[in-house]
């Protein structure tokens, strides 16, 4: 239930049942957000309605349901601080001040804190005051809690669940992380961080939550709903497997799905960048300390909610700071950018871009590989605001050496995935129907055998979420010889452009 039917459902307690559960029964309530992303003010959902969620509006809707039942925890699911200038520009410190700031009892850690490296999550673990809950995790072989150094702050900060009280009540609450990390980053960036079997690591759990007298089981999850089995969502087999889980409030894939349920689990997700916030209420017996009742709301922050004024006075100088570096100009474009119809120039100019990056740094490279977002940009000035809607996400530009037999193989397995559109460029692929044969240099056809330099980015070569299991078993060979260029994508092409400060580039 979404919207209006969701509000409903949170309306204050009548006067009767007020009484009833002062007498008898007890409601606890597990207040949730996931997958903000970095998102602190209002922004568009995926269908392009405007002014929707961000953590300032949520925080809105947290206090208020704060005031309505003091006895309740609240809690983040993951993805808490990449995805947005503001947060990207202090390495997610602003994000992980402000649920400091509201009083989060804990979070868990998604996929994409790991985006900028062990350290920006070494920085976030620092500054956290409440635990990252993630079971399902190890760091150079050793899971939370026994990771040695008390001083690091993953030892500090991480740990496989919490036992918390309130008002008598023992709620333990389990963090997992998507299994799919390592589909995704690079050995680079995880640093000897590996996600383990989540089936054993939250059973393990459960048990010892068990065995401490807990009154209800709760797991916070960043995997969440998907209309079919997914490898990095793998609930049917989690959920399925585990005994003893009261309630799963999930996250990572983006859905808003108040309701559904899996392995006779009643489960809840609330949406992604705050444009939804959940609340979980769990009635107990007081006398029998039983779970009688669960009771699931989830709000839109849509322009009912106004921005919480702490949140708003907190982050001021962050998103001021924000505001001047997506402003600032690095160019001016003398075409409209398109990554889709008869005119897409997009990949060139990536390419472009990409090239400009090897030649500075007196790299070769033969060709690139690689796809769009999707963006659009019109001719005229260009800032770095209009860089991030070309390239949204944090990907890092890698080269490769791998034969023209590898790179054949590639490129077919990337034409199996219906929303790929990669494309090699600096050389010409041959195809004969839907399949590519053979490469070539001009005119010249490449030998299969032959060795060329292929440029990627850091996301395709660790497969592409698995979409591309081809490319990582080749790019992981001694032979492709991978040389990470510790520049990003979206950088790459912000160098372009103050460099050449007028940019052209013909359609593909």
């Amino acid at each position: 239930m979404t919207g209006a039917a969701a509000g409903v459902l949170a309306m204050p307690l009548d006067p009767l049942e007020a009484a009833v559960q002062r007498s008898s029964v007890k409601t606890i309530s597990i207040i949730h957000t996931t997958d903000l992303h970095g998102h602190i003010l209002p922004s568009s959902d995926y269908d392009g309605n405007t002014s929707l969620g961000g953590l300032a509006r949520c925080a809105t809707q947290i206090r208020a349901w704060q005031n309505m039942n003091p006895s309740n925890i609240l809690v983040d699911v993951g993805d808490l601080y990449q995805g947005t200038p503001v947060s990207q520009l202090c390495n997610g410190k602003v994000m992980v001040e402000l649920i400091n700031k509201l009083g989060y009892d804990s979070w868990t850690l998604g996929n994409h804190e790991f985006d900028w490296g062990l350290e920006a999550v070494e920085e976030a673990a620092n500054l956290s005051e409440m635990p990252i809950l993630t079971a399902n995790i190890e760091y150079k072989g050793r899971k939370p809690g026994a990771w040695g150094n008390a001083d690091h702050p993953l030892a500090k900060r991480v740990a496989p669940f919490m036992l918390k009280e309130v008002d008598g009540f023992k709620i333990g609450i389990v963090g997992l992380v998507t299994p799919g990390l390592p589909y995704w980053l690079s050995p680079d960036l995880l640093k000897g961080v590996k996600p383990l079997d989540p089936v054993e690591c939250l059973q393990n759990s459960v048990n010892e939550l068990q065995a401490m007298k807990a009154d209800a089981i709760i797991v916070t999850g960043h995997m969440g709903f998907k209309f079919r089995y997914d490898y990095a969502n793998p609930l049917d087999q989690i959920l399925g497997k585990v005994r003893g889980v009261d309630f799963y409030i999930g996250g990572h894939s983006h859905m808003d799905m108040s309701y559904f349920k899996v392995g006779g689990v009643i489960c809840t997700q609330a949406g992604y960048h705050g444009i939804q916030c959940g609340r979980v209420d769990l009635t107990f017996d007081r006398e029998s300390r039983k779970l009688l009742k669960k009771r699931i709301v989830s709000n839109l922050m849509d322009d009912r909610f106004e921005l919480d004024p702490i949140v708003l006075q907190h982050t001021q100088p962050y998103l001021d700071t924000a505001t001047k570096y997506t402003e600032k100009e690095v160019g001016e474009l003398m075409v409209d950018i398109e990554a889709k119809g008869p005119n897409k120039n997009t990949l060139p100019l990536f390419a472009a871009a990409f090239n400009h990056l090897a030649a500075k740094q007196k790299i070769k490279v033969d060709a690139i590989f690689h796809g769009t977002f999707g963006g659009t940009l019109k001719a005229g000035k260009v800032t770095m605001g209009d860089l991030w809607k070309l390239i949204p996400y944090d990907n890092m530009l890698a080269r490769c050496e791998l034969t023209v037999a590898d790179m054949l193989t590639v490129m077919n397995e990337a034409a199996l995935s219906r929303m790929s559109d990669r494309e090699l460029l600096g050389l010409t692929a041959v195809r004969e129907g839907k399949t590519y044969v053979a490469i070539k240099k001009g005119e010249k056809l490449l030998l299969l055998d032959q060795r060329i330099t292929v440029m990627f980015n850091s996301y395709d070569l660790q497969s592409g979420g698995q979409k591309m299991m081809a490319l990582r078993k080749i790019g992981q060979a001694k032979t492709a010889k991978k040389t990470m260029l510790n520049t990003s994508t979206r950088d790459a092409l912000a160098e372009y452009f103050l460099d050449k400060k007028v940019v052209t580039v013909k359609p593909l």
